[in-house]
């Protein structure tokens, strides 16, 4: 079979694409230019280095299959770096892995990997992939959270070699095969700020004359405190406010108010925009299960429409995070973004 593998530069997906090698496929390596980084760089949380690319392109020398890198720049501007900052300026709370993965990762590479004559598309993410369908994996790891956002008539060109393994498995198969980045530390929370807090990337894609200070009121209306930039925090939030004992219930972009509260909002039902459903909902007749964050818990809802109700009260999430349904096998249903 011929598999394109789109390699970050990292551990898993060197990995991956060694052992597809080792397995007799004909693999081709492709690296994305996803945003400008053009020096190496030893700071963890970005990718698309300089570094990176010289990873990939001796790991592929050394496996002796062909290597490309595509630049996606623009791309990832329009797709993923615009929503980044609008849903922050709007009050919301983004998640650009998600959108990256479902707009450029799993549509972008497909295209190329077709134009490329390759039968599939493989990564380092930790997933499971059964009977055309996505599911999540044993691995402490478990990446099918952020994948959700996959188009699922996509799911059958797509493989997951690393599956169940964890991540000192990964290293050893990495030693084991001579990888150049066995040890390779992992890229970490949003790759494309390189520097400082979110805020500050936020701050620097909007005119300076745009006010986007904002008051912190209580639920009654008083007026507790005010912050420079709305933007940098998120609903459920409680630490790094400058009045103590409460919690972030609201961030109004509009009036530039936050709402705080003494306890955590929760709540029994939410509604999501921009769903990806891997089947008909209406019909579902087993139990299922909700994840309000990748980090997050199982929580047993049903769902109406686009609207999912809880069984049991949950913390109030954050508008513009996802919510991702499951069954009782780990089969990912599909999810959304919360409106």
């Amino acid at each position: 079979m011929k598999v394109m593998v789109a390699m970050s530069g990292g551990v898993d997906s060197s990995v991956c694409a060694a052992m597809l090698h080792k397995q007799g496929h004909d693999v081709i390596g492709v690296h994305l230019k996803l945003h400008g980084s053009d020096a190496p760089t030893t700071n963890t949380k970005v990718c698309c280095s300089i570094d990176d690319v010289m990873d990939c392109r001796l790991i592929c020398e050394n496996l002796g299959i062909p290597f490309y890198v595509f630049n996606m720049e623009d791309e990832f501007k329009q797709s993923v770096i615009k929503y980044f900052v609008d849903s922050y300026r709007s009050g919301s709370t983004p998640s650009p892995c998600t959108m990256c993965n479902g707009e450029i990762k799993f549509k972008l590479l497909l295209k190329i990997s077709k134009q490329l004559g390759c039968d599939a598309l493989a990564t380092g993410h930790y997933a499971e992939i059964k009977n055309d369908r996505l599911y999540a994996s044993n691995s402490k790891k478990d990446q099918s959270y952020f994948l959700f956002n996959i188009n699922k008539n996509a799911i059958k060109h797509i493989m997951f070699p690393l599956s169940s393994m964890d991540k000192e498995e990964t290293r050893a198969i990495a030693h084991e095969m001579g990888l150049i980045n066995a040890e390779k530390k992992e890229s970490m929370e949003i790759c494309f700020v390189s520097n400082g807090h979110h805020s500050d990337f936020v701050q620097s894609h909007i005119p300076s004359e745009v006010d986007v200070s904002a008051k912190l009121i209580l639920e009654d209306g008083t007026q507790v405190g005010e912050v420079d930039r709305y933007f940098r925090f998120t609903v459920g939030q409680r630490k790094g406010l400058p009045v103590s004992g409460y919690y972030i219930k609201d961030i109004n972009s509009e009036s530039r108010t936050i709402t705080l509260s003494n306890k955590r909002v929760k709540t029994a039902e939410i509604s999501l925009t921009r769903t990806n459903w891997y089947e008909d909902t209406s019909s579902i007749s087993r139990r299922i299960f909700a994840k309000t964050n990748h980090r997050g818990q199982l929580s047993e809802v049903s769902i109406s429409g686009d609207t999912i109700s809880f069984y049991e009260e949950v913390n109030l999430p954050a508008r513009g995070q996802v919510v991702v349904i499951y069954d009782e096998e780990g089969m990912v249903v599909g999810g959304g973004y919360i409106k």
